[in-house]
């Protein structure tokens, strides 16, 4: 569902159905299923939500001759001449045989590898900032008491702290 779908005094149980598929690495509930449904229940009174909303889990590991087992055949397949569905085969032969599609492949590697360092930089950062906000108030903490056992910390970033007051001082 989008922006578009829903109009103005639509009832909702006139909007579509929607599906949210996870494909999962491995067989998280271990049954060998290729497909596991999830629906939502009300928990007191164990009925159906039925608000539309469907939640499938995609077991990748299945092999079957289903269409669901041939295309997780192919979602874990190396060489394009292994898939089953053309489609796939042909896009898969495009990024990696075609110099246009390796690059293509290669800027989209690169972007994802330089989104994922901003992401861990910037978590970085929030939790630097955090211990040393909790830190700075313990060494201040620790001055305003007048205890000095801030001056033999054994965590080391703590008695970096104690090191700068010792400087200042």
């Amino acid at each position: 569902m989008d922006i578009e779908n829903p109009h103005s005094g639509q009832e909702f149980k006139e909007f579509p159905d929607t599906y949210t598929i996870f494909i999962i690495e491995k067989d998280f509930y271990g049954q060998g299923e290729a497909v596991h449904p999830i629906e939502r229940i009300n928990l007191a009174t164990g009925k159906s939500f039925e608000d539309g909303e469907h939640i499938l889990y995609v077991n990748s590991e299945y092999r079957g001759d289903s269409t669901i087992g041939k295309l997780m055949h192919d979602f874990n397949c190396i060489k394009a001449d292994d898939m089953n569905f053309e489609l796939m085969a042909n896009r898969t032969r495009y990024l990696k045989e075609n110099p246009k599609g390796m690059n293509e492949m290669c800027k989209i590697m690169e972007d994802m590898r330089s989104e994922s360092l901003k992401e861990v930089t910037l978590r970085m950062l929030a939790d630097l900032y955090f211990y040393n906000i909790v830190c700075i108030h313990r060494v201040l903490k620790s001055l305003k008491e007048g205890n000095k056992s801030y001056l033999s910390c054994t965590n080391k970033d703590t008695a970096c702290f104690a090191q700068l007051i010792k400087t200042a001082r």
